[in-house]
């Protein structure tokens, strides 16, 4: 096994004035409880790490607000950008087997037929892409202006730039030097050694447990099922899969792009778009800037492998490279507030912590926050568009002490 060419930055001192357990005791529990059913949320589900290992887990309310179905611990929510951190572990397992080189240059592997010739497209590296400074935007518009628009808003490496395009680049980088699709990666290299129950897109066993998505109608302020979050794709998905006689599972991100543009007739809301190779039409593919789907409880099983606590073991990341992924990768608008290598970092006192946020269509709403030093981390996964408001009241419940990350921002 080869070694990451990268200093080993030191892990940070645990301070005097630690957290307590983030488990939730029967009062806050019951408040728990009593949050969720306020908020107009219909589904949530919360996990909570505890000395490295999940200690407490919890389902509220319903997968969909018409068939009235309960959350379960079978139940799988989108995760949305919280797939981004579980991506960036695939990424180190990749660079510590040598397969990639953490400055490697997209181009000199996958050149997406539409990006527009650019000198800045051909700087961007693995690093970049990984510690958002690519200059890439997030995502592109529709057609006509889509191509024109993947062009860096500056020098790759000289401004933040949180791109969810620049992921599937590298996506697609993976897949090519592997010959694997990237659902086969993260089964091979994290879930199944790690025995988490995830999945990379749709496939057609989760589909019944999937949650839908909700947002509240503008109009009359109800909150409605979100159709477009898989429902009415899943089925043409598959058929394209029957007539390819391909397992959905070996598909590379090239194979979704045609099998959507075979599929994508059936959706109105999209049948003018243009897709192109690098944009991420719905949530339905396997793209990992926000397609996982994963429970509470088995995304906080991902989380324990960024813990110090966590054991060592062949298939997991290095010490060294767990540390460093944890560290301070350029920085951003507030100086407590670094990015890391495919998450974010804030620094108090002596101490880190590691975050991301997640939001798909306004639909699904997820945040994860964890302590590596103390092993301790809280997950929250909601299938609706307040989800947000209904996450930092958890996260100000369950840890009793203030952060920027995780706290609602301040009004101006």
């Amino acid at each position: 096994m080869m070694s990451i060419s990268f200093t080993l930055v030191a892990a940070a001192t645990l301070s005097q004035s630690a957290p307590t357990s983030w488990v939730p005791d029967a009062a806050e529990q019951t408040a728990l409880e009593a949050l969720h059913a306020a908020s107009g949320v219909p589904g949530m589900q919360i996990a909570v790490i505890d000395d490295g290992e999940v200690r407490w887990h919890a389902n509220y309310g319903v997968m969909n607000v018409e068939t009235r179905q309960p959350v379960t611990d079978e139940t799988l929510f989108q995760v949305a950008s919280l797939s981004k951190p579980i991506f960036a572990y695939l990424v180190l397992r990749m660079l510590e087997e040598g397969r990639i080189g953490l400055d490697d240059k997209l181009v000199d592997y996958v050149v997406p037929f539409d990006m527009p010739e650019h000198e800045w497209n051909r700087e961007i590296t693995v690093r970049h892409v990984m510690t958002h400074r690519t200059g890439l935007q997030n995502w592109r518009p529709a057609a006509p202006d889509a191509a024109a628009a993947m062009v860096p808003k500056c020098k790759p490496g000289t401004c933040e730039s949180y791109s969810g395009e620049a992921f599937m680049w590298l996506q697609q980088v993976l897949e090519t030097v592997t010959q694997k699709s990237t659902t086969e990666l993260l089964d091979e290299y994290i879930f199944e050694p790690g025995q988490i129950d995830a999945s990379l897109g749709w496939r057609p066993e989760i589909g019944a447990r999937t949650a839908t998505g909700h947002y509240i109608d503008r109009d009359t302020g109800e909150v409605k099922a979100h159709r477009e979050f898989g429902d009415a794709w899943g089925p043409a998905i598959q058929a394209v899969a029957e007539r390819w006689d391909r397992d959905i599972d070996s598909w590379t991100m090239w194979d979704w792009f045609n099998a959507l543009r075979v599929a994508h007739p059936v959706s109105p809301r999209v049948a003018d778009l243009s897709f192109t190779q690098m944009s991420q039409p719905t949530d339905i593919d396997a793209g990992v800037p926000g397609s996982i789907r994963a429970s509470a409880e088995d995304y906080a099983r991902f989380m324990t492998l960024l813990m110090d606590t966590t054991p060592a073991a062949e298939w997991k990341i290095s010490p060294q490279s767990r540390h460093w992924m944890l560290s301070a990768h350029g920085e951003r608008w507030h100086d407590n507030l670094p990015g890391g290598f495919g998450l974010g970092i804030e620094r108090k006192g002596d101490t880190r912590y590691f975050y991301h946020s997640g939001n798909n269509g306004n639909a699904f709403k997820s945040f994860m926050f964890g302590h590596p030093d103390t092993g301790r981390g809280v997950v929250v996964l909601t299938n609706g568009q307040a989800g947000d408001e209904l996450y930092w009241q958890v996260y100000d419940l369950l840890i009793d002490e203030e952060f920027l990350s995780n706290s609602k921002p301040l009004d101006d």
